[in-house]
């Protein structure tokens, strides 16, 4: 038996995994393709938003006093 194939995760239909992420939650960026100089964009894109919304619920949390669950964000390579 070959051990190759797709992941559980990489099965499931972008909107049902989107959904799935937030549910567990987590916020969601993705981010897929083939070519390394689009991907290495799309990956500075990401991490750019990543670090923005990070920047944003720290923010948050120290002028509202928020002890509040925040949805961190997660980057999800397809």
């Amino acid at each position: 038996m070959s051990g190759s194939g797709p992941t559980i995760l990489a099965r499931i239909p972008h909107a049902e995994l989107d959904q799935l992420m937030r549910g567990y939650g987590w916020q969601p960026i993705f981010i897929g393709g083939h070519e390394p100089a689009a991907m290495h964009e799309a990956m500075a894109a990401a991490l750019d938003k990543a670090v923005t919304r990070i920047q944003a619920i720290q923010t948050d949390a120290r002028r509202q006093g928020r002890a509040d669950w925040p949805c961190w964000p997660m980057i999800v390579l397809r």
